[in-house]
């Protein structure tokens, strides 16, 4: 039969016993904080991924409505443009309508001397 183990070993073995309990608690401990931090990391993946595709899709309409508006400065460019040879156009038409009417002036005051 085996002697009982002294006192003093006894303490011992209890100490390691609890030391390898107190390890794998503590392993345990860390892993589910572990976990936790991984799913809290996976939630903020997600989230940045979505705001990630909220981000281009945004960007992707600001830039169609920049070539949009883009392309509304070009006609209204060519608009002003357009106004601008017209006023000149009108310019000239009132100029020789100012001519004619001189001339029509002096034609009736000839007419009139003889």
């Amino acid at each position: 039969m085996a002697e009982p183990a002294s006192p003093p070993l006894l303490v011992l073995e209890t100490l390691e016993v609890a030391t390898v309990c107190a390890s794998e608690l503590v392993a345990g401990q860390q892993a589910g904080e572990a976990a936790g931090r991984l799913a809290a990391v996976t939630v903020l993946v997600d989230v940045a991924r979505r705001a990630t595709a909220e981000a281009e899709a945004a960007l992707a309409q600001a830039e169609t409505e920049e070539e949009e508006a883009s392309a509304a400065a070009a006609r209204a460019q060519e608009a002003r443009e357009a106004a601008a040879k017209a006023a000149v156009a009108a310019l000239g038409a009132a100029e020789r309508a100012k001519k004619t009417r001189m001339a029509a002036a002096e034609a009736d005051a000839k007419a009139a001397a003889l």
